[in-house]
């Protein structure tokens, strides 16, 4: 409860004009580094209970990699498998076999490729064409949803980095796509992603296995 000039407020009006109240104080004698100070204690510091929801965002921006900034380019980047991967299956490549020998929809060799590489299309993918294109489909399906998801993102990472790296070898890769992979090997999706659950809760697995030589299946969540 407040009074303001004779205004009374309650709830969040009036929790809100006491933080305004306190930052022009604050403001006054320590200058913006006590505002600073005084919105990071009251509003992202996890000692002082807050809703569900406010708690599990502050979490999330607490993240100690600040890696809630590489949220961005990893949900970008998984769009960008995804709808690569939507148009392989538009175009059938999970039911016919001749996307990659006609070279119509993925030109394989370039002429750049090495000769190691060369050999390897010809003599493997040419000859198992449907089993590489659902390969490669499936594959580029996995990237996007450990992007979009933030689950098991360093596994997508990785994966992500190999297709690209064959795309050099074919002399289609884009420089830009493969460095913008390579922040997402560190820990891309604990900030608004599952990693941000699945990460801690396996180390907490694998040092309970040290110990115990056996698994605890119980999980406790914790905003």
């Amino acid at each position: 409860m407040a009074d303001i000039m004779g205004v009374g407020m309650s709830w969040l009006f009036a929790t809100a004009m006491k933080h305004m109240v306190n930052l022009h104080y604050l403001f006054e004698v320590g200058g913006i580094e006590s505002c600073i100070e005084y919105l990071q204690h009251h509003f992202l510091s996890r000692t002082r209970r807050k809703p569900l929801l406010l708690e599990t965002l502050i979490d999330h921006f607490n993240a100690r990699s600040r890696s809630y900034w590489l949220a961005i380019t990893r949900i970008a980047l998984g769009f960008v498998w995804l709808f690569s991967a939507i148009d392989k299956v538009s175009h059938g490549w999970l039911s016919v076999g001749d996307k990659l020998v006609s070279g119509a929809s993925l030109q394989l060799i370039g002429p750049n490729s090495p000769a190691f590489y060369i050999w390897f299309v010809e003599n493997i993918i040419y000859a198992n064409p449907l089993l590489f294109q659902i390969t490669i489909t499936l594959t580029e399906l996995f990237i996007a949803a450990a992007f979009l998801s933030g689950a098991f993102t360093f596994l997508g990472a990785v994966a992500a980095i190999f297709m690209n790296i064959n795309f050099f070898l074919s002399g289609t890769g884009q420089l830009y796509l493969l460095l913008a992979h390579i922040p997402m090997l560190g820990g891309a999706g604990r900030a608004f992603g599952l990693d941000h659950y699945i990460m801690p809760y396996l180390m907490r697995q694998l040092r309970f296995w040290q110990r115990n030589e056996t698994i605890k299946l119980k999980y406790h969540f914790h905003p």
